[in-house]
């Protein structure tokens, strides 16, 4: 492989480090499965790509649904589910994602708040693989994103939400989860290494063919 060909598969590459890895992420209802009230039991497979935890959640459509709307008008879920009580309900992936070992990544998710449904601030816990981390919604009736990262430590790695008791006490009418996402992060190192040697190559492009105009 020349230099060029080479530079250029590792640009492409770090460009393919920006898709997302989470299988339907916006939660989408794309096979028409969803119930009439939206509410999903216990193991419950219903959503693409996704798999509910050991409570009860609800699925909430993009047109307001429950006066309700995320900023990208995606499909939401409700990890109070209609029990609005502890415990509350979670989901994960389906089908572990694929991850390379010793990879850094960057999970991002919108996270909604309700004034009046919750007593306060709700709180979600987010599981990849062996990480984890806890993310406190917002205490208004918005939606907010959040991210953190991690370097997975296996070639398959879970990923999952989880509504947590409030360590306040009191209960939670609504606990939002939206626009799920898993990138690759690239490393800055060999995305400047690659541009920089198809440099030379790009400015000659741009001579010849100004030199055939």
């Amino acid at each position: 492989m020349s230099l060029a060909l080479a530079a250029a598969a590792s640009v492409v590459s770090q460009a393919d480090a920006a898709l997302n890895l989470v299988a339907n992420g916006t939660f989408e209802d794309s096979l028409n499965t969803r119930p009439s009230n939206g509410s999903l039991p216990a193991g419950s497979t219903l959503i693409s790509g996704w798999k509910v935890g050991a409570d009860e959640i609800a699925w909430g459509l993009p047109n307001g649904e429950w006066s309700y709307v995320v900023p990208s008008h995606h499909s939401f879920l409700d990890l109070s589910g209609y029990h609005n009580s502890s415990p509350y309900g979670s989901v994960s992936q389906a089908t572990p994602i694929n991850t390379g070992l010793g990879q850094q990544y960057l999970v991002s998710f919108m996270l909604g708040g309700s004034s009046l449904e919750n007593s306060h601030a709700p709180q979600v816990q987010v599981h990849a693989g062996s990480a984890f981390s806890s993310f406190t919604a917002p205490a208004a009736t918005e939606w907010a994103q959040y991210s953190f990262t991690f370097t997975a430590n296996s070639s398959s790695t879970g990923l999952q939400f989880t509504g947590l008791d409030p360590s306040l006490g009191g209960s939670q009418g609504f606990i939002g989860l939206a626009d799920v996402s898993m990138t690759a992060v690239p490393e800055p190192d060999t995305l400047i290494a690659g541009a920089l040697v198809l440099l030379p190559f790009t400015l000659n492009m741009v001579r010849s063919f100004r030199r055939k105009s």
